[in-house]
């Protein structure tokens, strides 16, 4: 079978991890695949690409000024996308994010494709502009599939939508590090630092802000901890700023991305995920799998379907400063709770199992049909 996945670009996020992870997996399975960007043919992609997987990129990905143009250029996206899924003979398409999912949906729709669509984040609490939203009640209609990654992100889609709604998390792999090549992660408590570890692309829903303000609450009261995020985006000067005007710039790190975590969150002692708004969190799951005990916002929706409060980390309101700096401070505190929460957290692999992730995948790419007239 000829499948296609299609995305906005291969650049850094969990959203192309995990398409790139689906690739490879239907690629053992025999498929042919191809993966259609929006992005420049040269782009290239921050993540190994899966032998085997032919990339093309349309070019189609620059911001539009006005209504107008912007009506020409999703038209000219759609035509494309169509024109790449005829030549390649596709026979199943798999979209991920909104407004690529919408194009792709426009452009599968003629030719009689079943589409599986993939919303990445919480889409009751994701800010889109009208006329997007309702293209999005027009085109989901169409989906063979809505694929969200928690329960509670599909409770969005009700009515005529509800029935095409499948809850799939990501999938979780066993920790493995370059030091000790091994599933633990480094797990012994003699190998980890007093670091509190958080990942993810820099950007006001990530609620980083958030996480340096509760850090510099309790950081008088544990003077050994440093605060460590990973990743890049919008936000890195104004983060940077915000960590010097707290006293605090020798404490709070930004190396930038990683495309391989593991050994930060092998070397830290806490993971702790601020986000506004999670569609699930993998890298909190990640972050468990290599025995990190968690402190995480409640944001909607994942989190909640991924810590187990008292069990592998806690949960706290989002947007709450002081309840985020007394859980970590609690934490900080108490090495052997930690150890105990990291201990558990490790199940994360078991529960969010590739194999398990890969057979719900399967089931609806299987059983995929041509749309309803």
């Amino acid at each position: 079978m000829r499948c296609a996945i299609c995305l906005s670009d291969l650049g850094a996020g969990g959203t192309q991890r995990l398409a790139l992870g689906l690739a490879e997996h239907l690629l053992g399975r025999g498929h042919e695949v191809d993966i259609l960007t929006l992005d420049d043919p040269d782009a290239g992609s921050l993540f190994p690409l899966p032998a085997g997987a032919r990339v093309v990129g349309l070019g189609l990905r620059a911001d539009s000024r006005g209504l107008l143009e912007a009506f020409i250029a999703n038209r000219a996206r759609v035509a494309a996308l169509r024109l790449a899924l005829v030549r390649a003979g596709t026979e199943r398409v798999i979209s991920f994010l909104t407004t690529t999912n919408i194009l792709t949906l426009l452009a599968a729709r003629p030719l009689g494709l079943p589409v599986t669509v993939a919303e990445e984040s919480s889409p009751g609490h994701e800010p889109l502009p009208l006329p997007w939203a309702l293209l999005r009640w027009l085109t989901y209609g169409w989906a063979r599939y809505i694929v969200v990654h928690s329960r509670g992100a599909g409770t969005f889609f009700r009515g005529r939508l509800a029935g095409r709604v499948r809850v799939i998390p990501n999938p979780v792999a066993p920790c493995r590090t370059a030091t000790d090549g091994g599933p633990d992660g480094g797990g012994s408590r003699t190998r980890r630092k007093p670091v509190v570890v958080a990942m993810g692309r820099l950007s006001p829903e990530k609620g980083f802000d958030l996480l340096i303000a509760a850090f510099a609450r309790v950081a008088p009261q544990h003077p050994e901890w440093s605060l460590r995020i990973l990743g890049d985006g919008p936000l890195r000067l104004a983060l940077l700023d915000q960590a010097a005007a707290s006293g605090l710039a020798d404490r709070i790190a930004l190396p930038g991305f990683s495309a391989q975590p593991a050994e930060a969150f092998a070397a830290a002692s806490l993971f702790c995920s601020a986000a506004r708004v999670e569609g699930f969190g993998i890298a909190l799951c990640e972050a468990m799998a290599c025995g990190l005990p968690a402190v995480a916002t409640d944001a909607p929706s994942g989190p909640r379907d991924i810590v187990r409060p008292g069990v592998d980390g806690e949960l706290v309101p989002v947007d709450d400063v002081r309840a985020l700096a007394a859980a970590l401070s609690a934490l900080m505190a108490d090495p052997d709770r930690r150890a105990t929460y990291g201990a558990r957290a490790r199940e994360v692999t078991e529960r969010f199992s590739p194999a398990r992730v890969w057979a719900d995948w399967d089931a609806l790419i299987d059983q995929g049909s041509p749309v309803d007239p």
